[in-house]
């Protein structure tokens, strides 16, 4: 006979447990935070910088996991995939989200609807770069040169459809000129030819040219905004030298779509928090990034207006995926 008392403690208990374990603590393991370009770029800087005052704030490890290629879309399509409870997030940019869902017909995600936003972490403009051994010594020169010799002048990207890769064609489109572009893993690898020429030139984010134009390993004719960085105060903008390009990549941290909003607020704290210790801003100051933490419901405006905005230069410039 089953003992009536047992019976209703018995379903007592597993009631009460029922919504404590719902309730469960968050985090309550280790954070993944999946970068979706090598080691060595923009996106993985602002992501080392964020993370140890994260993990101070969240009070678990969160371990950067670097998954490269296809202009970002892989890394992002692991976090759209994830498991929505939070231990996922990726710091993920431009290209993926605003740029290559107007060009990938198979894209493994839709980005207004797979992805939620977290926050905003950085924005930064791109600087056209030349390796010294070109001997160009301005937009102008360089636009002499390319006309020269159509087709001849190789420009570096961090992959099909990333930003990089637009703002290298808007220049394209623009000057008038015709250049080979040459698709990179990242920006990092392409940097590495760069600086070994193997490419002529480069319109890459901020963060990974800055120590090499400090140091004249390479050279800077313009950064794509209407106002002159000041860490390089003598380089002009593109509107200043005559064309019309203003780019800029933006970083930040999104995650699966029904994520639990309470965790959502969380990571943005934790990611706000991160970024306005004065140590890790000049970090990522030093390397020309704009700090820019917007909150959820002003990132998610951002993104919206950002993927329209890059879908009319994508018609502009005409540019096409090999099938």
């Amino acid at each position: 006979m089953i003992d009536r008392r047992g019976f209703l403690a018995s379903v007592c208990g597993t009631a009460l447990a029922g919504p404590a374990f719902g309730q469960q603590a968050y985090p309550s393991r280790t954070i993944s935070m999946v970068v979706p370009f090598p080691a060595g770029g923009p996106a993985d800087l602002v992501a080392r910088v964020a993370k140890e005052a994260m993990e101070k704030q969240l009070g678990q490890p969160i371990i950067i996991d670097n998954r490269a290629g296809a202009g970002g879309t892989i890394g992002a399509a692991a976090v759209a995939g994830a498991a929505p409870d939070g231990h996922v997030i990726g710091m993920i940019s431009t290209g993926a989200m605003a740029i290559l869902p107007h060009l990938m017909a198979n894209l493994r995600y839709d980005p207004l609807r797979d992805l939620v936003p977290v926050g905003l972490a950085m924005a930064t403009p791109q600087i056209l770069v030349v390796a010294p051994e070109l001997k160009v010594g301005s937009v102008a020169e360089l636009v002499a040169r390319a006309k020269a010799r159509p087709g001849e002048l190789i420009y570096g990207s961090a992959g099909v459809g990333s930003s990089l890769h637009l703002a290298g064609e808007l220049f394209r489109l623009r000057a008038g000129v015709q250049v080979t572009h040459l698709p990179y893993r990242g920006a990092a690898p392409a940097l590495m030819d760069l600086l070994g020429g193997r490419i002529h030139f480069m319109l890459a984010d901020a963060p990974a040219f800055i120590a090499q134009i400090q140091s004249g390993a390479l050279k800077a004719l313009a950064v794509t905004a209407k106002q002159r960085l000041a860490l390089l105060p003598d380089v002009p903008t593109m509107p200043e030298t005559g064309l019309d390009v203003i780019s800029e990549t933006w970083y930040g941290l999104l995650a699966p779509k029904a994520t639990p909003e309470d965790r959502l607020d969380r990571l943005y704290g934790a990611l706000k928090d991160a970024l306005a210790i004065p140590a890790a801003r000049q970090t990522l100051e030093n390397q020309g990034c704009l700090i820019s933490t917007l909150d959820r419901p002003a990132f998610a405006a951002y993104i919206r207006a950002d993927f329209e905005r890059w879908g009319e230069i994508v018609k502009a410039t005409g540019i096409k995926l090999d099938p």
